[in-house]
C-alpha cells in the first residue's frame, strides 16, 4: 500500500470521528477538481510555449487571520452585503402567512468546505463569523450576499425568531453572478418549554437560574449562531420560573444552573407541540470553578476560551465559557469532584490542567507564549532575496512529504518585514515539528531543514536557497493527431488517485512538490516551468475531452523532462434536470460514478458531483469517458432524505465512444 492510500485511510477515520460531531451544514459541493490550483493567472502560450505563472499563496481556511474574533464581531446586525453580484434571497413568513418581521438571517460557510480546518479552528476556540447577516423587512424578505464565491464552496441559511422555531437550510450553492431565490419561507411555530427552578435543600425558588434547551444535533458547534452559544437560553423571574416559547421540536438537552447550585441536564428529552413540555428543576448545592488567565508575565488574557470538562463518567458535566478583558472567568455549575481545564488563546499554547477540583475559585492558569523561528532566503548565487512567501508545513520522521498546517495562513514577506540581518520571523507555532516552505517568482518552490519548536526552547535559525528548479515539456494532441488549445495541465504529487475520498481530503493531503497549471497553445504544447525537484503526475483537463493522468515524471534540478505525446479523447457531456413534486428545483445535488467492469485492463475511477440551479438545470463539468455510470439526486437539507432520495432517483447509464452528450431527467417525489 503506498503512502498516499494509507494517508487517505487515516484522514478517512479521522473524517468519520469528525462528521459525527458535525452538527449539520457543510455536505459535498458542485464539481471541483480535487484542491485549488496553486498558480496565478494562467497566461497565454507565447511563441516560446507557455510560461508558468508564479504561484498565488495558499488562501487561509475559513478564519484565516481573523482567529479569535471576538463577540463584538459575531453580534454584527445589517452586514447583508446585498450590493453584491450573488448570494441568497427569500421571504420569512409565519404559520398563518403573515410576513415574520424582524427575524435574524445569517448565511454561514458550510463545514464540508474545509471540514477539519473548521474541526481544528473550533478547537482552539476560534469564532467563524456569518458570512452575511441581516434582519427580514416589514414584507419578511431578506438578502444574503456573498461577494467572492468560490467554486467548491457551499452555505448555510439559519433565521432565528423570538417567537418561531429555528430553521436551518445547509448544503446551498451560490452561483457567480446569480441570486438563488430561496423562496416563501413558513417558519414552524416554537414550542412552549416551561417550569420552575427551586432548591433541593430548601425548596425555595431561585431567581435568576439560567435555563437552557440545545438540540442535541449541536454537540459541536463549528461557526456558531449569535444568540445560540449555549442553545436557547432564558433567565428565572422572581419566582423562579421560566418559559421558552421558541423551542425547536425533536430531542434536546434541558439544563439549569444558578450560582451556589449545581447544574442540572437532562439529555435526550422529545420536545413535542402536544406535550406539556415542563421541566422542574431542585438544584443541588454547587460549586464553581474561578480563577484568571494570564501570560507568564503576569498580563491577563482577555477572550481566552476555558473549557471546563468532568472527569468522572458518571457525572458528564461539560462549561464552556470566556475570560473577560481582565482575565478572569467563573464556570458555574460543578457538583463536587475533579475536572478538567483546557484553556485557548489566539497566540499561546494551549494550556491543558487537571485535576482541578470544583470549588476552587482562586484557579491561575499561565500561559505560554507560542514558539517563533527565524529564516533568510538566498538565491543560488547568494544574493538574499527580500520578497517571498512563507508556508508553514508539518514534519512526520521518515517522511518524504511535508503536510499542511491548515490554522496558518500563508505568510507574504517584503524587505520591510526582515530583520538587519535579513531574517523573516515565523511566529505563532504550537510545540512540534516543522518545516518551511518558501516560495518566491521567477524561482522553484524550496524548502527548509525540518526544526523542532519546545517550549522555552530556543529559536531555530534556518536558511533556504532559491534556484529555478526544472522543467516538464509536452504536446497535447486529439482523436484526428491534431494539437488541443487550451488543454489544462497541472501537476499532482505521483501518489495521487482521483476519488471520492481523495477530493474530500485533498487540502490535508502532504505534498513535497510544486502544485502549478499552465494552458496549452494552438500547437498543443505546454511547459511547466521552476519545478521543485521530485516526482510528478500531469493532469490534462479540457472542456470537450475527458480528463487523463501521466504518472512517473521525474524533476530534475536545471534539467528538461519531456513528456511522450499525450492523446486526448473527446469525453461526453452530462446534463439534465430535476421537478421536485412537479416543479423544477434548485440546490438538488446529482452524483454520478463509474461502474467497474470486471476484467477491465485499467478501472474507470471517475466520479463527479453537481447542483441544479434555480431552474432545476444542471451540468456536469467533468466530460465522461466511454463507460457505465450511476447517476442520483437527492434534496441536500436532510441528510436522511437524501439518502432516500438518491436510492429512489439511481439510473444506469452507458455513455459511447463518441457521442456528444446524454440527457437525464429526475423526478422526486415527497412522500
Amino acid at each position: 500500500m503506498n503512502s498516499g492510500l494509507k494517508l487517505l485511510l487515516v484522514l478517512a477515520v479521522l473524517g468519520a470521528a469528525g462528521f459525527a460531531l458535525m452538527s449539520g451544514g457543510g455536505g459535498d459541493a458542485p464539481f471541483s477538481p480535487i484542491a485549488p490550483i496553486e498558480t496565478g493567472p494562467e497566461e497565454p502560450v507565447g511563441p516560446t510555449g507557455p510560461v508558468t505563472p508564479a504561484e498565488a499563496p495558499i488562501e487561509a481556511p475559513l478564519g484565516g487571520a481573523d482567529e479569535g474574533v471576538n463577540r463584538a464581531a459575531l453580534d454584527e446586525r445589517g452586514r447583508s452585503q446585498e450590493d453584491a453580484d450573488q448570494g441568497v434571497q427569500g421571504r420569512v413568513i409565519d404559520a398563518f402567512g403573515m410576513p415574520v418581521v424582524d427575524a435574524e438571517c445569517f448565511l454561514f460557510e458550510g463545514h464540508g468546505n474545509n471540514l477539519f480546518a473548521a474541526m481544528m479552528m473550533a478547537n482552539r476556540g476560534v469564532i467563524q463569523p456569518p458570512t452575511a447577516s441581516v434582519r427580514s423587512a416589514e414584507d419578511g424578505s431578506f438578502r444574503l450576499g456573498v461577494g467572492n464565491p468560490q467554486p467548491g464552496k457551499t452555505y448555510e441559511l439559519r433565521i432565528l425568531s423570538e417567537r418561531h422555531a429555528d430553521h436551518t437550510a445547509p448544503n446551498m450553492t451560490v452561483f457567480e453572478g446569480k441570486w438563488y431565490d430561496a423562496g416563501t419561507i413558513q417558519l414552524k411555530q416554537g414550542i412552549v418549554v416551561q417550569g420552575r427552578v427551586t432548591d433541593a435543600e430548601t425548596g425555595a425558588a431561585i431567581p435568576g437560574a439560567t435555563v437552557v434547551v440545545k438540540p442535541s444535533n449541536s454537540t459541536m458547534v463549528l461557526a456558531v449562531t449569535p444568540g445560540r452559544e449555549d442553545g436557547i437560553a432564558v433567565q428565572t423571574d422572581a419566582y423562579g420560573q421560566f418559559r421558552i416559547s421558541n423551542a425547536t421540536p425533536g430531542i434536546a438537552t434541558v439544563a439549569a444552573y444558578a450560582p451556589g447550585h449545581a447544574r442540572v441536564e437532562r439529555v435526550n428529552q422529545s420536545i413535542r407541540a402536544e406535550d406539556e413540555n415542563r421541566h422542574d428543576f431542585e438544584l443541588p448545592p454547587g460549586k464553581a470553578i474561578a480563577g484568571i488567565v494570564t501570560e507568564g508575565s503576569g498580563t491577563p488574557v482577555g477572550s481566552a476560551r476555558v473549557q471546563v470538562l468532568s472527569l468522572s463518567s458518571k457525572n458528564p458535566i461539560t462549561v464552556d465559557t470566556r475570560t473577560d478583558r481582565d482575565g478572569r472567568f467563573e464556570a458555574l455549575g460543578l457538583i463536587d469532584g475533579p475536572y478538567q481545564l483546557l484553556v485557548m488563546a489566539q497566540g499561546f499554547v494551549r494550556a491543558d490542567e487537571k485535576p482541578v477540583m470544583a470549588g476552587e475559585i482562586d484557579k491561575h492558569v499561565v500561559l505560554e507564549t507560542q514558539g517563533s523561528a527565524r529564516v533568510q532566503v538566498t538565491a543560488k548565487n547568494g544574493r538574499r532575496l527580500n520578497r517571498y512567501t512563507v508556508n508553514v508545513k508539518t514534519y512526520i520522521a521518515q517522511q518524504e512529504s511535508y503536510g499542511n498546517l491548515l490554522h496558518m495562513p500563508a505568510m507574504q514577506v517584503s524587505s520591510r518585514d526582515l530583520d538587519e540581518a535579513g531574517f523573516f520571523r515565523v511566529s505563532g507555532l504550537d510545540p512540534g515539528n516543522y518545516a518551511l516552505e518558501i516560495s518566491a517568482e521567477g524561482y522553484a518552490k524550496a524548502y527548509t531543514e525540518p526544526f523542532q519548536i519546545a517550549v522555552g526552547g530556543q529559536e531555530p535559525e534556518l536558511y533556504a536557497k532559491l534556484t529555478e528548479g526544472g522543467t516538464i515539456t509536452g504536446t497535447v494532441v486529439g482523436e484526428d493527431g491534431s494539437p488541443v488549445d487550451g488543454v489544462l495541465v497541472s501537476t499532482l504529487p505521483n501518489e495521487f488517485e482521483e476519488n471520492p475520498l481523495a477530493d474530500m481530503f485533498a487540502p490535508m493531503i502532504p505534498y513535497k512538490i510544486t502544485k502549478a497549471g499552465v494552458r496549452t497553445g494552438k500547437d498543443g504544447t505546454f511547459k511547466l516551468t521552476r519545478l521543485t525537484p521530485g516526482a510528478y503526475q500531469l493532469r490534462f483537463q479540457h472542456p470537450e475531452h475527458y480528463t487523463i493522468f501521466r504518472r512517473d515524471l521525474q524533476v530534475e534540478e536545471g534539467r528538461a523532462t519531456t513528456v511522450p505525446q499525450v492523446d486526448m479523447q473527446r469525453g461526453t457531456m452530462l446534463l439534465g434536470s430535476v421537478m421536485v413534486d412537479g416543479a423544477p428545483s434548485g440546490q438538488i445535488k446529482i452524483q454520478v460514478s463509474a461502474v467497474q467492469e470486471e476484467g477491465a485492463e485499467k478501472p474507470n475511477l471517475f466520479n463527479a458531483t453537481a447542483v441544479s440551479d434555480q431552474e432545476g438545470r444542471f451540468v456536469i463539468q467533468k466530460r465522461l469517458p466511454p463507460g457505465r455510470y450511476t447517476i442520483s439526486a437527492g434534496r441536500q437539507a436532510n441528510p436522511f432524505q437524501m439518502v432516500v432520495d438518491y436510492q429512489q432517483t439511481k439510473q444506469e447509464l452507458t455513455v459511447g465512444a463518441g457521442e456528444a452528450q446524454h440527457e437525464v431527467h429526475f423526478t422526486i417525489q415527497t412522500r
